[in-house]
């Protein structure tokens, strides 16, 4: 597919109108932080805006470390240790700050709607009209497999605008990058064997890019790009999520969603464009896109200083405040307090391991396996890998490491010796994984691999 372009959408006036509002009770804090996902799962959400790794549903990891990591002319966005401070979150949101990428100035807003994520991009052009390429990483697991994309089968390309997923743990996560015959998606770049055709291979998913070429986006004027992903526990549940127009548009008022490139002209289907739509997450009976009895949404804006709001190279806008309060969804009340857990702690931490079935003798001498470990509390490590090995009639230890107590989803890396694995007879590796948290309290689990 040819890549498409796209013009950025004139604003009212020469001025570059942001209508990003910060948000009530909104606090500057930490980039790298939690947002709240289904069944009382989270996301986390690093200082770039990408995922921190897998989140688990009924015992399936879903989408990989740096999903969502964002490219603005072949120049990663970019999120400093010094720049932790600059971000300003809510219950539900957290708002990155304005960075210059690839020439032009780029923010993060990263959502929580309905326990789904929502990656909201916005670009700023503060010189002449240009051109820009846009590349937003698609990171999975290779346990998962697509089983259903917009087309129809379990093969993604660049027809399609969303895709729905399985991993072998039995969740069901969903992606969408724009609705519609008229919206403009991006290139579909797998990094498989065919890079046209996205698909499940060899027992697994390999990664992808959503690749957007050549965007114009005129003097002084912004554009944005929106992407889902989410996860639910049914095939059935994630293909409405995934097809669902009106959602992502959830608290976005007429300023920000006009401003959306890659979701066509009439993303809610009311026939009121997106430039007059004043309600954009709403399939309306009203001239402005609203419901008879849905009222319009606030159309504040904060307007820069005309000349491009008075940034040079070096120093670049002011941070653009976060995309929230009347462009987003009201923050969500405050969680309950945490129970402390007390000194005489006697429950054992719930351990998830995630690992492949089958590994072929190369793999294993060249790369190991590579366990990806989580706990739901603070834990140490103790990970041992057995395996039957030449003149022995039983399993012998072939390695065994220890990691510190940490708390987030970890991935290890486990290489047991060269000479150990040329001496392996048998046809599988048992993986025991012996989690201890501050009390004392353990718990084991074994995971078999099979060598091919």
């Amino acid at each position: 597919m040819k890549p498409r372009h796209l013009i950025a959408l004139a604003a009212a006036a020469p001025a570059l109108a942001v209508s990003l509002v910060a948000p009530s009770g909104a606090d500057a804090s930490i980039c790298f932080a939690s947002l709240p996902a289904v069944a009382g799962e989270s996301w986390e959400i690093q200082q770039d805006g990408s995922e921190n790794g897998s989140k688990f549903l009924e015992e399936g990891s879903n989408f990989a470390e740096n999903h969502g990591a964002l490219k603005v002319n072949g120049e990663a966005y970019p999120m400093l240790p010094d720049d932790q401070g600059l971000c300003t979150t809510t219950a539900t949101t957290i708002q990155f700050p304005s960075k210059k990428v690839g020439g032009l100035f780029v923010s993060r807003s990263i959502v929580s709607i309905g326990g789904q994520i929502r990656h909201l991009d916005t670009i700023q052009n503060p010189g002449d009209e240009t051109t820009v390429d846009v590349d937003f990483a698609v990171n999975v697991l290779g346990s998962q497999h697509s089983i259903l994309s917009e087309s129809g089968d379990a093969q993604v390309t660049s027809a399609d605008h969303w895709s729905v997923h399985k991993n072998q743990g039995g969740s069901f996560p969903f992606l969408q990058w724009g609705v519609g015959e008229k919206s403009h998606p991006p290139t579909v770049i797998s990094h498989g064997q065919n890079p046209a055709v996205w698909k499940s291979q060899f027992n697994g998913m390999p990664d992808a890019t959503l690749s957007y070429k050549d965007l114009v986006i005129g003097a002084n004027q912004n554009l944005r790009l929106l992407h889902m992903s989410g996860t639910t526990t049914s095939a059935g549940a994630s293909e409405t999520a995934a097809k669902d127009r009106l959602a992502p548009f959830e608290g976005l008022k007429i300023s920000v969603a006009a401003r959306v490139a890659n979701w066509g002209v009439d993303a809610d289907e009311d026939g009121v464009s997106k430039l007059e739509d004043e309600c954009p997450s709403v399939k309306g009976d009203l001239d402005n896109g609203c419901a008879s009895e849905k009222k319009p949404e606030p159309k504040d804006e904060v307007v820069l200083p005309k000349g491009g709001g008075g940034f040079g190279p070096e120093t670049g806008p002011a941070p653009l405040p976060p995309s929230s309060g009347p462009d987003e969804e009201a923050p969500a009340p405050a969680p309950a307090p945490v129970a402390v857990r007390s000194a005489r702690d006697t429950t054992a931490p719930v351990v998830r391991v995630e690992l492949r079935r089958k590994v072929t003798r190369s793999h294993l001498a060249l790369s190991g396996l590579g366990p990806r470990i989580g706990c739901d509390e603070a834990c140490a490590l103790t990970v041992k890998i057995t395996g039957r090995t030449r003149g022995k009639r039983k399993a012998s230890t072939l390695l065994t490491k220890s990691f510190a107590r940490k708390t987030a989803t970890r991935t290890l890396r486990l290489k047991p010796g060269g000479r150990k694995i040329r001496r392996l007879v048998g046809k599988r590796l048992t993986v025991v994984v012996t989690a201890t948290d501050a009390a004392g309290n353990r718990t084991t689990v074994k995971r078999v691999v099979r060598i091919r």
